[in-house]
Formats: C-alpha cells, structure tokens, sequence
C-alpha cells in the first residue's frame, strides 16, 4: 500500500507530461504509485510511460468525452493510497513538494494541503502567486484560492469529482467548496511548492467568460445549502461580481 496515490491526466501534451512525470519521480519522498489516465493521445502512451522503468507509475487510458473530471475520477477509483495528490499533465513539482506538506496530514492538523504557486512560460515569465489562507467558506465565494496541482489530501470513498458537464473545467472549485462545507480542514503552506505553466488560452476572454458562466450557475446551486444567513448575503454578493465579469468578458469577444 503506497503512502500517495498521485493523480495526472493527460491528453496529447507528450513532451509536456513527461516534465511533469519526470519532476515528481524526483520527489525526496518515494513512497507513492504515480497513476497517469490517457485520454486516447495521438502518439504511444504506454511506450512513453514504459521508457521511465518504474514500477510506481500506473498508465491507463480512458475516453472521457470531454469531461477532465471523468479521467480524474478513474484515477481516484484506481489509487490505493492513504493520501491523493494531483498534478495536471503541464505543470511541475518542486522536489520537496510532498515531503513539506505530508507532515501536517500525519499530525491530522489537516485533511487537505494546498501551496503557493509560481506562474511561469517560455517566454520567461516567473510570478509567484499566493492567496490568503482559506479561514472561511465565503472566501471561496470571491475566487479559486487552491491551485489544483499543489494539493495533497486524505483520501476517503467520497472524494470525486463532479461530472456534470455545466461544470467542466471548474470541477476542482466545485470540489474543494463541497469538501469545505463537509469540515475538512485546510491547510495553506505560502512557499511555492508547484510550477503552474501559463499557456496562451489561460488568460483567453472566451475561456475565462465561460469558466465565470459555470461559475455563476455552481454559485447559485449553493444558495439553498447555506444555513447562515450571512454566508447567502456573501454569496449574492460575490456571485454580482461573477455576473459583471462574465458580461465584461462577453463584450470583449465581440
């Protein structure tokens, strides 16, 4: 039974996913399995994970018909882990990544550990980002304070992802408000643990209004959940912005 079950999915980023397998084989703690689910890419997967020779490294291909968070959930089905980590198929580890945020799972101080990231390109962008700690469910509520690739958490049979299609693309959001709202506790570690690769449809208009559009329809889906009355004041006031920015967005694809 591996400590970490650590989680990438991939489609037709060759030269990339192998970045990303190759920093977390580098990882000072190597009590994992790496589970890699392929989304049918247009080279030979399973030649590329055999060229490693590591016996840690799981390769399974799965259509998942557009929806990421089917190919996640087939990872999160296969793992045997007591911890899951995951890493999209173009970001990168640090290589003291797992070593730095297993401790506070250990020591049940957390169920689920996030870093700072740092922003980088090819053209030699390097930005470190970093939110605030999450202290309170209406944080959530204004933005997306947890980067996917730098998470570690305990596992459990109900951790999945939402396969709804009205929420593809934001299903890690999605996740990490309902795991909050179920009392798992989070912990932040400020230094930048993971590289996130900045490509040129991240910060794309039309990607980002129809991210907000989904946005919009997963904030309102929260509203009849909430028992604060201050917590559905917070949201309707978050959930403005998200409609302002969604129609801001909208006007400059004309």
């Amino acid at each position: 039974m591996p400590l970490i079950s650590i989680i990438v999915t991939t489609y037709n980023r060759e030269l990339l996913v192998k970045e990303t397998i190759l920093s977390i084989l580098a990882q000072s703690i190597v009590d994992f399995e790496l589970i890699i689910v392929d989304n049918f890419s247009n080279y030979d997967f399973f030649k590329l994970i055999d060229s490693f020779h590591d016996t840690r490294i799981k390769s399974i291909q799965n259509n998942n018909h557009g929806i990421i968070a089917a190919n996640r959930n087939v990872g999160i089905q296969a793992a045997h882990g007591k911890y899951l980590a995951f890493c999209d198929d173009d970001d990168l580890w640090e290589p003291n990544k797992l070593e730095l945020q297993i401790p506070f799972l250990e020591s049940n101080s957390a169920d689920l550990v996030y870093s700072g990231t740092l922003l980088f390109n090819e053209s030699g962008m390097n930005k470190i980002h970093c939110y605030q700690p999450v202290k309170s469910l209406a944080q959530f509520f204004g933005y997306n304070p947890v980067t996917l690739s730098s998470v570690i958490l305990r596992n459990s049979n109900d951790i999945l992802f939402d396969e709804n299609k009205d929420f593809a693309g934001i299903e890690d959001y999605t996740l990490w408000v309902n795991l909050w709202m179920r009392g798992f506790k989070f912990h932040m570690i400020e230094k930048p643990l993971v590289k996130f690769r900045v490509s040129v449809t991240s910060f794309s208009s039309v990607s980002r209004s129809n991210n907000e559009y989904k946005i919009v329809k997963f904030k309102m889906s929260l509203f009849a959940r909430l028992l604060s009355w201050k917590e559905k004041l917070a949201l309707l006031f978050f959930t403005g912005f998200s409609i302002a920015r969604y129609i801001l967005l909208k006007l400059l694809n004309r």
